[in-house]
């Protein structure tokens, strides 16, 4: 016995012990697939696999390839009737068939509409769920065709259908028009129809099944033949129901339960391989990102941790300073008040005010060196206190990058250019991180005058540093040394000395030390100078401690300025390497959450190949 017809006999012989399902034909699993690729086709965004995305495009382009199915036949035969009881009355939105007029192709669609594609065919939409990844295709009657061209295009559906019914009314068989027409069509897709057994005796349909395989046996085809009926729900005479037992055979012998897996088995095992590595990948990247999150974690704690314990420090540094302000401003006002003796002034200042003037600021100009150099030294010591417990800290800092592990490849197809970056990042910031820890270093170890001069120079070195940077050199300024370039630069500054703070006593003297003098010596009798000496003491003690206040704050507002600028620059030392761990601290979670639904759908999937026996 041939092949086919031995497969025709056994799904006779297993008919009865399968399950027939509410919806005669459906094409679920089409939805799967495509949440699975949408799922795939977001993970895949981010990465370098130019190939994976096309192949998922490709992918998604073919399950938009509606399964078709078609029915063919002579003209009032049940053709359309016999479609729309197969999809479960989705086909009309009237009572009744109408006679076909042309090629009538039916898709599923959110509302129901029709558009008149061509002067042959047209599309109508119908909001079914049984439609979903259908393409159903009514054709008017072979009989009734009119025309070469018409003739092309139903041949066309014919050839392009992945499941064609051939229908014959059980009233005439002898439609030999539809014999011929079929002659080309795949006999794997053909299932042949027998309508309106209501309407001949069980011996007449018999006779019709008889007549139609012996022209099956002529035309060298072998299909099933199924006898139905579109009036109520006649049994066969083995009581079964005929037209779910039509829609049974269709889903397990042509299309397959799971139409679109049967279609797409290749592609389906390539988009499996690909997960697997993706996974794997995905995987490398997670654990990456956590490497590197806790190396940031630990750069956080170290910097968090000197800051804190820092505070005391700071608060005792800038405590010294007011003292040592208050010390030196101390010093010079007794010094200016002891030169205020009247009798001293009348005896060594014999022509006036001006030389008496002269005098004053001589001791004021010497008092005002002599306080900036012990309040700027104070100040540097405090400032190379701080800076080397960051040099410390850095040094620490850079540790963690030397041993960074590196998880992910450059040649990982998915993410090698991620590595690449992430690894430019690290090796940026370690430059970075080592070139300003060379320059703490070299504060903390320059002479007083080197030190305002390097600190002078940290703007322009700074400005290069930045543009370097921008123009991808970073490594250029780092390679030449930091301090090295520092250095250089101070060197061109020039030999006057350079302060970054206010001079102590700066608001003191000028007008007040010259109206003081010509007070004083333009008094006639000693009482007189002894009152404006008076006078002026206490007029110079309530300028001092206004400049007291005013140099105490802009000296403390300096050192604070100072530790806050090395805040900021220890926050941007580490900005690209912190911004490129959180950026993957917010894409992990999501990617993690479309890789977890991934393996869902892929779980969905291996189920759906068991129950159809794909292997």
């Amino acid at each position: 016995m041939d092949s086919g017809l031995q497969d025709i006999s056994e799904f006779h012989r297993q008919e009865e012990t399968c399950d027939v399902k509410e919806t005669l034909l459906t094409n679920q699993d089409n939805q799967v697939l495509e949440e699975l690729l949408g799922n795939v086709n977001a993970v895949l965004k981010d990465t370098d696999a130019a190939e994976e995305k096309c192949f998922i495009r490709d992918f998604m382009r073919k399950l938009t390839q509606y399964l078709k199915i078609a029915a063919v036949g002579g003209s009032g035969v049940g053709k359309s009737s016999l479609l729309n009881r197969l999809f479960g009355g989705a086909l009309y939105v009237q009572d009744n068939a109408v006679p076909t007029v042309g090629i009538c192709e039916y898709r599923y669609g959110e509302e129901n509409a029709e558009f008149q594609l061509n002067a042959y065919s047209r599309r109508c939409f119908r909001n079914a769920a049984a439609l979903k990844g259908m393409s159903v295709i009514d054709m008017q009657g072979i009989d009734a065709a009119g025309g070469a061209a018409y003739a092309e295009k139903m041949k066309e559906a014919v050839l392009q259908s992945d499941v064609l019914f051939v229908v014959f009314s059980a009233l005439d068989i002898r439609n030999f028009a539809v014999w011929d027409f079929i002659e080309e069509a795949d006999a794997g897709k053909l299932v042949f129809v027998i309508t309106k057994c209501d309407l001949v005796n069980e011996e007449k349909q018999q006779e019709c099944e008889r007549n139609v395989k012996a022209y099956m046996a002529e035309a060298g085809l072998y299909a099933p033949v199924f006898s139905v009926s579109m009036n109520g729900e006649p049994k066969d005479s083995r009581g079964s129901d005929s037209l779910k037992k039509l829609a049974t055979y269709v889903e397990q012998n042509i299309i397959g339960i799971n139409p679109t897996l049967t279609k797409q088995k290749e592609n389906v095992e390539e988009l499996r391989q690909l997960l697997s590595g993706l996974s794997s990948s995905f995987s490398l990247r997670k654990k990456q990102y956590e490497a590197d999150s806790q190396i940031l974690e630990r750069i956080n704690t170290l910097m968090d941790s000197f800051f804190a314990n820092n505070a005391a420090l700071v608060d005792s540094l800038k405590n010294d300073l007011s003292l040592a302000i208050a010390k030196e401003i101390d010093a010079y006002q007794n010094e200016i008040i002891a030169r205020l003796d009247p009798r001293q002034i009348q005896e060594r200042f014999k022509n006036g005010g001006r030389e008496f003037m002269e005098y004053l600021t001589f001791i004021h100009d010497g008092y005002q060196q002599r306080m900036t150099k012990n309040v700027d030294g104070k100040t540097q010591a405090a400032v190379c206190t701080y800076l080397a417990g960051l040099e410390q800290v850095f040094e620490e800092a850079t540790g963690y990058f030397r041993t960074r592990e590196r998880l992910v490849s450059l040649e990982d197809k998915f993410y090698g250019s991620m590595a690449e970056s992430k690894t430019t990042v690290v090796k940026s910031t370690s430059r970075n991180m080592q070139v300003t820890q060379e320059y703490y270093r070299t504060l903390t170890d320059a002479s007083g005058d080197l030190f305002m001069k390097v600190w002078k120079a940290r703007e322009e070195y700074e400005k290069k540093l930045t543009f370097a940077q921008s123009a991808g050199g970073a490594g250029g300024i780092a390679a030449g040394g930091g301090a090295a370039y520092l250095l250089a630069s101070a060197a061109a500054v020039g030999s006057t000395a350079l302060v970054l703070w206010p001079l102590v006593g700066a608001a003191l003297g000028g007008i007040l030390l010259s109206n003081m003098s010509k007070k004083i010596t333009s008094a006639r009798t000693m009482a007189e100078m002894e009152e404006r000496v008076q006078e002026s003491v206490e007029e110079f003690k309530i300028e001092v401690a206004g400049t007291r206040q005013q140099m105490t704050e802009e000296i403390l507002g300096t050192i604070e300025a100072i530790f806050r600028r090395e805040l900021d620059t220890t926050d941007k030392t580490f900005l690209d390497f912190r911004m490129s761990v959180n950026i993957e601290g917010r894409n992990i979670p999501l990617l993690e959450q479309k890789m977890n639904e991934i393996d869902n759908y892929i779980g969905k999937i291996e189920e759906l190949e068991r129950k159809c026996g794909i292997e």
